[in-house]
């Protein structure tokens, strides 16, 4: 029988744990802050798309263009106020159009890069598609990141225990990208493998013979 443990390991342990939860807490709301920061520099510098409406002022409009221009300055011209207008109006009435029960209620930005598609309009709009297309496509949540780490607890489990990082990141990535992997064509990838790590080298024997020839001629 283990001797009960005495009043200084229980205030030991007891002040272990509260430093563990601290810990653990500090890092929660370091985590919680960069993560806000992140989404409210993304709401920032697209504040052109996050506060959009059919009826916004010009003032808006403006504010919203110079935040983002000087994110992305090598990407959209210098001032494109008359196009994004132009756009507003053609959306107010041309969106009705295309939109259905099942995706009125989706994201109003969503459905209008699918009516400059549908409708053909990229080439009248080419600076709100570039934007909108950009807009969509960005990395905004989290999900990537918890899906890595739960593969990753798949693939390090107790018979793996001594994987490298360099071999545990590349597992990672076969893993996540499965779908692309069964694409391939692993007869090819194979053959570039063992081109790429051929050690043999050509020998010359007519080369050889002929020195051999001369050698013995003299």
């Amino acid at each position: 029988m283990s001797k009960p443990k005495g009043g200084w390991e229980k205030l030991k342990e007891t002040q272990k744990k509260k430093k563990n939860e601290a810990d653990f807490l500090k890092k929660l709301y370091s985590a919680l802050v960069h993560r806000i920061n992140a989404y409210t520099t993304v709401r920032d510098n697209f504040k052109l798309l996050s506060d959009i409406s059919m009826d916004m002022q010009i003032e808006d409009i403006e504010g919203g263009m110079k935040k983002l221009l000087e994110r992305y300055p090598k990407d959209f011209p210098d001032d494109f106020t008359n196009e994004f207008k132009q756009f507003l109006s053609f959306s107010s009435t041309s969106l009705s159009l295309i939109t259905t029960n099942e995706n009125k209620n989706k994201n109003i930005l969503l459905n209008m890069y699918k009516m400059t598609i549908d409708l053909n309009v990229t080439e009248s709009f080419p600076n709100i598609e570039r934007l909108l297309r950009l807009y969509l496509s960005l990395m905004c949540t989290n999900c990537t990141g918890e899906r890595s780490f739960s593969r990753l607890k798949l693939l390090k489990n107790v018979l793996r225990s001594s994987l490298s990082q360099n071999n545990l990141q590349n597992l990672g990535i076969l893993s996540i990208e499965s779908e692309f992997v069964k694409s391939l064509n692993f007869e090819d990838v194979i053959q570039n493998f063992a081109n790429e790590k051929s050690r043999k080298k050509e020998l010359c024997f007519d080369k050889q013979v002929d020195s051999c020839d001369d050698d013995s001629s003299d």
